[in-house]
């Protein structure tokens, strides 16, 4: 079970990760990468980052060199503000989602930024999602990874995450 991303997709990670810092933009990594950091072994293909900015506007401006493409939240069951898309070429693409909202069993849950745990990658803190509302994320997006994220964290952990994304965990079928 590796715990490290592959050279180019960290390289990647803390270029955002600098860019994002120098703009004063809060935000968390999620996705594929934030389950390969906290021990599930998963193919990453992208990199998934969300923030509490209100427009896209700002992380744009501080994503210099890159290709940035921005369209609204996206389809049912996502309800976020925006996605922005970039890319610069260097064969890993990135994925920034403002105020992260998805329906998950009928309720709106979304995610906010707040502290985080931090790990480091080429001396550069990230702070990571809490892989627990994650989980619930992928109950409705992926249940193959939410199955694994269930097997890493404690039942209570899964609860508690529920009450902070604003949802009730219904536990029958998970």
């Amino acid at each position: 079970m590796s715990r490290q991303l592959d050279p180019a997709t960290a390289a990647e990670l803390v270029a955002v990760a600098d860019a994002l810092g120098s703009a004063g933009i809060d935000f968390f990594l999620g996705g594929s990468a934030l389950l390969v950091l906290s021990g599930i072994d998963v193919p990453v293909g992208d990199l998934d980052f969300y923030t509490d900015q209100p427009d896209a506007g700002e992380v744009v401006a501080a994503l210099i060199g890159w290709q940035c493409e921005v369209r609204s939240g996206g389809p049912e069951p996502w309800r976020s503000g925006w996605v922005l898309h970039a890319d610069r070429g260097r064969g890993v693409s990135v994925d920034m989602i403002g105020n992260l909202a998805v329906m998950i069993d009928g309720e709106l849950a979304q995610f906010r930024v707040a502290p985080a745990t931090l790990v480091e990658i080429a001396g550069r803190a990230i702070p990571l999602a809490p892989v627990a509302q994650w989980y619930h994320l992928y109950r409705v997006h992926n249940p193959t990874r939410a199955a694994r994220i269930a097997a890493l964290v404690g039942h209570a952990e899964l609860g508690a995450a529920a009450e902070a994304l604003g949802i009730v965990w219904r536990t029958h079928g998970d």
